[in-house]
């Protein structure tokens, strides 16, 4: 993140030095992982309801064939 005025430090700035660069760059792939599985169970919950409400349309018509 870039300083804001010159002297002056972002708190991301702060973090950034006090926390060891490989862990610091370990701790944000584990968080982008995190953020990457949680979208992709959203996606799944999605496309599961989608299904879901298919099914109850496609029972609705055949229930009006009968």
């Amino acid at each position: 993140m870039e300083v804001e005025e010159e002297g002056r430090r972002s708190p991301h700035d702060h973090v950034e030095a006090c926390v060891p660069e490989s862990l610091f760059d370990r701790l944000s792939l584990a968080l982008r992982g995190d953020l990457e599985h949680e979208r992709d169970r959203r996606l799944q919950l999605a496309d599961n309801v989608l299904n879901i409400e298919l099914s109850l349309l496609l029972l609705s018509l055949r229930a009006r064939e009968l």
